[in-house]
């Protein structure tokens, strides 16, 4: 009896992995801009959460993030800096924190009134088209009036 050799089962597999590799993420979009607070700098970094409301045909339901420094300017991502967001309707929260939320320290100081500091009662939204960038984006926030 003759055996047969199990290469070629092996590499049309190799072939097949390889061909179905890629990007597993859909297509995100670049989305940019400025965040400011009361209309100026902001006093220390911060970051913006972009929750997921609507998403685009054929799209997943998915959020992303950006980080700012204190002049305001971000680059949203949703997997990796920079990488932009997912087609769709998204909220977006605030977060630049006086006293950062802890276990046992003080209790929690926002520089962001509670109006835009969590995404779901945020009035900031933002559409994300596919193929369509959204670069200069202009968000003015207001102070917490308790982080003076």
């Amino acid at each position: 009896m003759r055996m047969r050799s199990p290469f070629p089962a092996i590499a049309a597999l190799a072939i097949l992995v390889a061909g179905c590799g890629g990007n597993p993420h859909p297509k995100t979009v670049a989305v940019s801009g400025q965040v400011k607070l009361d209309g100026g700098p902001w006093p220390v970094a911060g970051r913006l959460y972009f929750t997921a409301l609507e998403p685009a045909a054929g799209f997943p339901r998915h959020g992303g993030m950006a980080d700012f420094a204190t002049d305001g300017r971000f680059v949203a991502w949703t997997w990796s800096a920079g990488d932009g967001l997912i087609p769709g309707k998204y909220k977006v929260g605030v977060e630049c924190w006086k006293v950062p939320p802890s276990m046992r320290g003080p209790p929690a100081v926002s520089y962001v009134a509670d109006s835009h500091l969590a995404a779901a009662r945020s009035p900031i939204e933002i559409v994300v088209e596919e193929g369509k960038p959204v670069h200069g984006v202009q968000w003015d926030v207001p102070r917490n009036p308790k982080a003076k």
